[in-house]
């Protein structure tokens, strides 16, 4: 499925904003605090620039990142770049 993926790094921190174009008003936002093994995330509503309406949050969770292997967060891979492009699963555009 096409997505944005929006990464932030501070002081060791990350934080990873993904938007659908299927769910315009909706985001899923990941949070990784410095010296943290323990991810937060959540949905969040993403009013359109200018609104006035609130930010409401749902499904809040937290999970631990895995002791080994490909998962999970590391501030010192986030690079600053942008991707502008097409993402296909097999025959899906």
């Amino acid at each position: 499925m096409t997505h944005m993926e929006l990464t932030y790094s501070y002081n060791g921190s990350v934080r990873v904003e993904y938007e659908f174009p299927i769910y315009p008003d909706w985001k899923k936002v990941e949070v990784l605090a410095s010296n943290s093994k323990e991810i937060q995330s959540w949905q969040a509503t993403a009013p359109p620039e200018g609104s006035t309406n609130p930010v409401e949050t749902y499904f809040c969770r937290n999970f631990t990142i895995p002791s080994s292997g490909p998962a999970g967060f590391n501030s010192s891979s986030v690079l600053n770049y942008t991707y502008l492009g097409v993402d296909s699963v097999g025959a899906e555009v």
